[in-house]
């Protein structure tokens, strides 16, 4: 205990959580503009591309339900060093094959891995920081290094084969589960108490469904960013080393966004959470329209990645912070069981749209959808 409290108060936990996520982000930064390039010129369509990453959600939906139970018996910190290893198998299978079977159990083990990296790493530093805010951002802060300089560097690796990219992914993958053996340990929450029930405790708490909405919001974003802006802007004629920076700077972003959580929360949580939802729908809406520009595309993407990470670290702190302490477990899981959804729903809608209707088209309405978040999220606030 003494050797924890020591460390603790040193900054190392604080300093090992960091980069774990900074490296973690950065092995996703390069999935997220990898894959869709190789399934492209594997032959696969766009509606099969964004089919495929609403398949790592779904598989992020399905784990995170069960994650809150898991942390009552195992320490957060292994599923932050299990998440690097299933990155390298992710990777690894991509490498392998492009056979749709193979793309699709990837698919899921991806889904697994970021599953186990963002629910043990945001559980191990609420737990650990004087505020949810504080270890949100330093884990924000962390991912944003990795995430600007995942998407540039797989767009330059992947100028003649994503190869390169992937296997430099499964390496990044190896050094998260090395740096996350070096978390402080932390015990299992305690088993839950006999004849309560999850739902009364989490979502009857103030905030707790609008927090839940914002985290939606933030996974909506993520998921169109790592499937079809990387679509829409190769088929408005950029190459790959451009795609890869203008992701850079949406992920760039990310990290304002979620700086700017704190003072802007101090304000108005309720009036942020709406603006940067309305925000981030607006400029989604507007990328299929200006993605021939690379101006135009940089701020629009700058403008939702800010949007985004409020979304995301403001958000959760919002839910957070109403719950037990014994509860914080379960109620991350429950956030990024919402996350997941959001990431699922993203690519799915986009699927079916681009089916119907032109990629722009695709991408107002989704972005059209995506802003209608924004009034059931001040509804549940203003309820709560």
């Amino acid at each position: 205990m003494r050797v924890t409290k020591k460390l603790t108060a040193a900054g190392g936990d604080d300093v090992a959580a960091a980069v774990s996520a900074a490296v973690f982000a950065l092995a996703m930064g390069i999935q997220g503009v990898a894959f869709p390039l190789l399934a492209l010129a594997a032959g696969y369509g766009t509606a099969a591309v964004g089919a495929f990453v609403a398949v790592a959600a779904v598989s992020q939906i399905l784990i995170r339900l069960y994650m809150g139970r898991m942390l009552r018996r195992i320490s957060d910190k292994w599923f932050v060093v299990a998440s690097g290893v299933l990155m390298i198998v992710t990777c690894l299978l991509m490498v392998a094959s492009t056979h749709m079977a193979v793309l699709v159990l990837a698919q899921i083990v991806f889904g697994l891995s970021r599953a186990c990296f963002w629910t043990g790493i945001q559980t191990h530093m609420v737990r650990e920081s004087r505020s949810s805010v504080r270890g949100l951002s330093i884990i924000n802060g962390g991912s944003v290094v990795g995430s600007l300089i995942g998407p540039a560097l797989a767009g330059w690796l992947s100028a003649e084969s994503v190869v390169p990219a992937l296997l430099c992914a499964a390496g990044a993958g190896a050094l998260t589960a090395f740096v996350a053996s070096l978390l402080v340990y932390l015990p299992p929450f305690p088993p839950r108490e006999p004849g309560t029930r999850l739902r009364e405790r989490l979502f009857a708490q103030p905030g707790f469904v609008a927090g839940g909405i914002a985290t939606t919001s933030a996974g909506t974003w993520r998921g169109i960013l790592t499937s079809y802006v990387p679509v829409v802007l190769t088929e408005a004629g950029k190459s790959s080393s451009t795609v890869g920076m203008l992701s850079a700077a949406a992920n760039g972003a990310l990290f304002f966004g979620s700086w700017l959580s704190a003072p802007l929360g101090r304000i108005s949580s309720k009036r942020t959470l709406i603006a940067a939802t309305l925000a981030a729908g607006a400029t989604v809406a507007a990328l299929g329209v200006v993605a021939g520009s690379t101006v135009g595309a940089f701020a629009v993407l700058v403008i939702s990645g800010a949007a985004a990470g409020v979304l995301q670290v403001l958000g959760s702190a919002v839910a957070v912070d109403g719950v037990a302490e014994n509860d914080k477990g379960d109620a991350i899981a429950t956030l990024g069981t919402f996350r997941s959804v959001g990431m699922f729903a993203g690519p799915a809608i986009m699927a079916g749209a681009v089916v119907m209707m032109p990629l722009a088209a695709s991408f107002a309405v989704v972005g059209g959808l995506f802003a209608a978040l924004s009034p059931i999220g001040w509804g549940a606030r203003r309820r709560s």
